[in-house]
């Protein structure tokens, strides 16, 4: 009797911790670094740090736009050189990184259909946009103050590539608050994919579902901690100020508490200062900034409202508000409102908030 073969195809999944990069691994950030500095792992050996000796790694440039070539990003991630040689494509490479300051654990995002590449793999036409590319590494590298010197001892030489739209990049990476995740995967490790992780990946994903959760202010002290890419980011007073007088202000107004959401709802993991609820299906979305410089802040804002105004398909957003501090508008600034509010599609208004009086005002 022949064998039955199996119906049932194993996908190959891995984790790869990457090096914390605050420019979202498209070019190497400033660190703090020495060539004498070691690290030790849990069991006691010593275990040099490349960033932590240098002040850069390969995976700085993983994400540069330079590196595509013929629809591929070229990269390199540390873990993927660890790899069997035999291991030819990996499915899905799950992506996180850790806060050398907070040590805190981000989950970055994910690749698709990842091709290993050798070092004799690498094509005459991507070693040459490599060498046409080293002096603006170099010069990268050492203004943010790394050992762009090592660069020519230890070449950039990708050791992976996938297509570039095969891949699934958080906006704000996901915060992982779980103990035995900290305790068991902080290693440069291609580490195989279990059920407990991708449940714990999954629930972490649910954060950029757009779920309106209503919620208010109360609570917060006067600089609460929100939880960015960069680790903790501390909202300043003023903010939170303003938020609070505008949740009183909308309450007033006729819109029930049921129907306001206070840095609650993500729009694809960016999280909107206040969203309002106007009928099943339609919202309307405030952004608060308290920049000085008005012009700046309304830029920034009128920014993010549109970002998460047109960012989900499945609902409708009726109207975008940015809230500013109360200044004397010039002529040019009032002109510039009226020629963006009428150059919108969707309904636009600048709220001015009056900090003595407490009170709103709608150019």
């Amino acid at each position: 009797m022949s064998k039955k073969l199996s119906s049932t195809i194993t996908k190959e999944e891995r984790l790869c911790k990457i090096v914390w990069n605050s420019n979202n691994w498209i070019q190497p950030c400033e660190r703090q670094w020495s060539p004498s500095k070691k690290d030790k792992d849990n069991d006691g050996a010593e275990n040099k740090g490349w960033e932590q000796t240098h002040g850069f790694v390969h995976e700085d440039w993983l994400f540069n736009p330079v590196f595509q070539v013929n629809g591929y990003q070229y990269g390199y991630i540390r873990g993927i050189g660890i790899l069997n040689p035999s291991i030819k494509k990996i499915d899905t490479v799950n992506l996180f990184t850790i806060n050398p300051n907070t040590k805190e654990r981000f989950y970055v995002g994910k690749l698709y259909d990842v091709e290993t590449i050798q070092s004799d793999e690498v094509t005459s036409q991507v070693k040459k946009t490599i060498k046409s590319y080293h002096l603006d590494m170099v010069n990268q590298l050492r203004n943010c103050g790394a050992d762009y010197k090592n660069l020519k001892a230890v070449p950039y030489l990708p050791n992976l590539r996938f297509r570039i739209n095969s891949k699934e990049i958080f906006p704000n990476p996901l915060l992982i608050v779980n103990s035995w995740f900290d305790k068991k995967y902080f290693r440069t490790m291609p580490i195989k994919m279990n059920k407990e992780l991708r449940l714990l990946f999954a629930d972490l994903e649910k954060q950029n579902e757009f779920i309106f959760i209503p919620s208010s202010p109360a609570g917060k002290s006067n600089n609460y901690v929100r939880h960015t890419k960069e680790g903790k980011k501390n909202v300043n007073q003023l903010h939170l100020e303003i938020e609070q007088e505008l949740y009183r202000y909308l309450l007033e107004n006729g819109i029930s508490k049921n129907n306001i959401a206070c840095d609650t709802l993500s729009f694809g993991g960016k999280l909107a200062d206040i969203v309002t609820k106007n009928n099943a299906n339609s919202y309307s979305i405030f952004e608060i900034k308290t920049d000085p410089d008005f012009r700046r802040g309304l830029r920034e804002a009128i920014g993010q409202l549109i970002d998460y105004s047109t960012w989900e398909n499945s609902i409708s957003v009726n109207k975008i508000t940015a809230v500013l501090l109360q200044t004397n508008l010039s002529e040019n600034l009032r002109k510039f409102i009226l020629r963006v509010k009428r150059n919108l599609i969707i309904n636009f208004d600048v709220m001015l908030y009056d900090r003595d009086k407490k009170v709103f005002s709608i150019i």
